[in-house]
């Protein structure tokens, strides 16, 4: 796996279940729900977070 573009991560099981609950409904992969879910709070929180993320770049 190219570590460049991809990271693994834990998660409760309660919590995996429910992502692939989401992902059959939604016909997508758990990890295109979760970046679909990330992507959604990254657009609520953008102002505070798109500093940190300048900061962590650099």
């Amino acid at each position: 796996m190219d570590t460049t573009k991809y990271k693994s991560v834990a998660t409760k099981m309660e919590t995996y279940n429910k992502a692939k609950i989401i992902a059959g409904h939604s016909h997508r992969s758990i990890g295109a729900v979760i970046s679909m879910l990330v992507d959604q709070e990254w657009q609520k929180q953008k102002p505070t977070v798109k500093k940190e993320l300048t900061k962590s770049a650099a």
